[in-house]
This record gives C-alpha cells, sequence and structure tokens, in this order.
C-alpha cells in the first residue's frame, strides 16, 4: 500500500504536459530510439532520481541538465529547434513540466544545475525534503559553503635599516621579508634591528617557544 502511495505522489509531481507530451515525444518517439537501450536506461533512472527530490514552492524555474547524448537527436515535429544533444528537465516549484534537447547549455530558467550537483547538494545539511526542499535560495546557500574562506593578508611595517635597506616586518607572525617577499631570517637581521623591536622580537620568540601551534 506505501508503495503504491509513493508511485502516486511521484505521479502527481509530472504535468500533464510532462507525461502526455514531452517524455513520449523527446524521449520515446525521438530518434534515441535509434541508440542502444542503455542510453534510454539512463535517462529514466537519472528522472527517478530527479522524482526523488522534493523541491520547494518559492515560484522557481529550475533547469536541471539529466544527460548528455553521443549524437543530436531529433524529435517531433523535426524542426530545427527539436533537436540537439543535452537533455534539460525544467521544474517549477515541486512540479516537473517539460524536457528540452538543447543544443548548447542555455534556456529559459532562473538557475540550471546539473543532476549529479543537485544529487550532491541533496546530501548535505542545505537539503531535507520537508524542512530544506530544493529552491535557489537553498542551492546558493550550500554554493557558498563550499567556497574557501578568503585569507586576509597579514599586515606589515616598512623598516629602514642602518645599511640603508628597507624591510618587512610582520608584527602577529614574528617574521621579516625583503620588499620583493623573500624571507629573512631574524639571526641574519637582529643586530640591525631597532633596540625597542629586538626587545620586542625576543618577547615573541619566548612566547612561541612556551606556547607552540
Amino acid at each position: 500500500m506505501k508503495q503504491f502511495i509513493r508511485e502516486k505522489l511521484i505521479e502527481a509531481i509530472k504535468s500533464k504536459h510532462w507525461k502526455k507530451d514531452s517524455y513520449p515525444n523527446r524521449i520515446e518517439n525521438s530518434t534515441l530510439k535509434g541508440l542502444d537501450d542503455k542510453h534510454k536506461e539512463i535517462i529514466d533512472l537519472n528522472i527517478k532520481k530527479l522524482e526523488s527530490l522534493e523541491f520547494g514552492y518559492d515560484k522557481d524555474k529550475i533547469g536541471v541538465w539529466l544527460y548528455k547524448s553521443p549524437m543530436q537527436i531529433k524529435h517531433p515535429p523535426f524542426k530545427e529547434r527539436d533537436k540537439g544533444s543535452f537533455l534539460l528537465a525544467i521544474v517549477n516549484d515541486n512540479d516537473m513540466t517539460t524536457l528540452y534537447w538543447k543544443h548548447r547549455k542555455e534556456g529559459e530558467y532562473d538557475m540550471s544545475i546539473e543532476l549529479d550537483t543537485l544529487i550532491e547538494f541533496s546530501k548535505s545539511n542545505f537539503y531535507d525534503p520537508v524542512k530544506k526542499p530544493v529552491t535557489i535560495k537553498n542551492i546558493n546557500a550550500w554554493k557558498r559553503s563550499l567556497e574557501e574562506p578568503k585569507k586576509t593578508k597579514e599586515s606589515f611595517k616598512k623598516l629602514k635599516l642602518p645599511n640603508g635597506n628597507i624591510i618587512k616586518y610582520y608584527k602577529n607572525s614574528n617574521k621579516f621579508e625583503t620588499l620583493d617577499g623573500q624571507p629573512i631570517k631574524i639571526d641574519d637581521i637582529f643586530d640591525e634591528l631597532p633596540a625597542e623591536l629586538q626587545d620586542k622580537v625576543m618577547e615573541l620568540l619566548e612566547q612561541n617557544r612556551n606556547n607552540p601551534k
């Protein structure tokens, strides 16, 4: 009984156009049938993966790239625009609306996403079928979480030594560099430093010894 209910729920998320026109014409009656059966099997499996996800009701129009055929696929009425190798599914809110074969990855949608990427998103903490369904907002939040945090550059102070050389001193890390970024060993520069800075450098060295990271 549970399986029957589930099948009915899945069936309900497909629009009439998807069931009566889109899938029959662009998959079953298209030139895809001239290829090995494995291609349709992969497409059907990918559609099932898409069906298994819950989309939100934020008025989002999301394009999902389901498959890439090894050749251009044509379908009735076989006009120039009715062919391509990229299979695109359009989901409006939680309604699987239509399928297209596209020449290139473009279309009328608010956001497009690869199916594999969408599945990866669904395995994250940013997706929950009830509380956090698939929405553009949730997908963008997940993508931002994957970005590496920007490293802030440590500030430095320029020092002019008695010999006329100008160097950079990084107070937080207690390091020295030439103006072109080459490291300078403290032992090589210590005697040239102002007395008050020598004391500070020694103090920081001692702190690092006592509190190694």
